[in-house]
């Protein structure tokens, strides 16, 4: 898949009516603005796991509780 196809594809994934109120809700929380600087893709990234950080995750150790 080219660059040009992911981005799209996300596009239309932040477009969904669950992300949308999910992101919604998240920006709601944030009482001190730490977040006003992000975008919405800043916000899902630490949630989201492509081919290679799977990959990188460690299959027979304890995985990072934060991964979990």
């Amino acid at each position: 898949m080219t660059e040009a196809a992911d981005i799209v594809q996300t596009d239309r994934a932040l477009d969904a009516p669950f992300v949308r109120e999910l992101i919604k809700i998240w920006r709601a929380q944030d009482v001190h603005g730490a977040w006003d600087g992000k975008s919405d893709l800043d916000l899902l990234e630490p949630y989201i796991l492509d081919k290679e950080k799977r990959r990188a995750l460690p299959i027979v150790d304890d995985p990072d509780p934060d991964t979990v």
